[in-house]
């Protein structure tokens, strides 16, 4: 069976795997084992060492700020980014009847103008690296500010994407402030670099999801669910590479793994960026390895 060594290195924050592809037969037994040898530099820290088929190479999250990620890859390499931001909606968040503070290494309340030129140069920084003919599914909502709804037009139309759809999320998450009809939707827009895109709706889906905001362990509490990803995932079925630059708690990543991708993402809250790593590694552990 085809088999591949995967070396994570860390070089000055610089994204590097070395990839040994080579066949490999029996099971951990002595007879059928491969060793090999190799030496690293002092100066490149090792990440990790594991073998995985082929089709399920890694590439890796990141616990740093997403915009230090972006400025470390190379133009034209991502295929698909399906992403859900901070929304800047204050400190204190709204689910149900239930009020809490979301985030433990900021505070999700900048300026309105601030916030809307940070996402617009993620965006852009997003754009770069991704190949003509790349999308992102970007999640985001409607917010009331002030006694005004914000509309995330407001940037979207100042970036260098091409709007091409936009689609309402049904999911199910209540805010049961009076002053308003009670906001059960989200949005996901689908934006691609270009109007030529590689987009099948091989699952008949219609524009109007329901599916119920998931989560993690009782600490990510707004998170998309893992079958909203895989959908947008399997409808770019010539995707190989799957970027969420605010990863959450892994969900991203998981449908990637699911769906036998490459995933590669950044999230800035130690403690989130640790609950995803484990969903990683119990996702990559139901595998077949060898």
């Amino acid at each position: 069976m085809n088999q591949t060594l995967i070396v994570f290195v860390e070089i000055n924050y610089k994204i590097v795997y070395l990839c040994l592809s080579f066949e490999r037969s029996g099971r951990h037994s002595k007879e059928h084992g491969t060793n090999l040898c190799f030496t690293l530099p002092d100066s490149v820290h090792l990440s990790g060492i594991f073998f995985i088929p082929m089709a399920k190479i890694i590439t890796g999250l990141y616990n740093i700020d997403c915009l230090e990620l972006l400025s470390s890859i190379n133009d034209e390499i991502i295929d698909l980014t399906i992403t859900s931001p901070p929304y800047n909606l204050g400190d204190k968040h709204h689910t149900g009847n239930k009020i809490f503070n979301p985030y433990d290494d900021f505070t999700d309340n900048l300026p309105e103008i601030e916030y809307q030129n940070q996402q617009i140069k993620v965006l852009n920084e997003i754009y770069r690296v991704t190949k003509d003919g790349g999308s992102i599914m970007y999640n985001h909502k409607n917010r009331i500010r002030n006694g005004v709804q914000i509309t995330p037009y407001e940037w979207l139309l100042k970036t260098k994407w091409t709007i091409k759809q936009e689609i309402v999320w049904f999911n199910g998450s209540q805010n049961f402030d009076k002053c308003r009809f009670y906001p059960m939707t989200e949005r996901i827009f689908w934006l691609s670099k270009g109007i030529k895109t590689n987009f099948i709706n091989n699952i008949n889906q219609h524009d109007l999801i329901k599916d119920n905001a998931e989560g993690t362990n009782k600490e990510h509490k707004r998170s998309f669910p893992i079958k909203l990803a895989q959908r947008f995932i399997i409808c770019f079925p010539d995707s190989n590479l799957i970027f969420d630059p605010y990863m959450g708690s892994g969900t991203t990543a998981i449908a990637a793994i699911k769906e036998g991708k490459n995933y590669l993402g950044s999230e800035i809250s130690k403690k989130y960026h640790d609950i995803a790593k484990d969903r990683i590694k119990n996702q990559i552990l139901t595998l077949e390895l060898f």
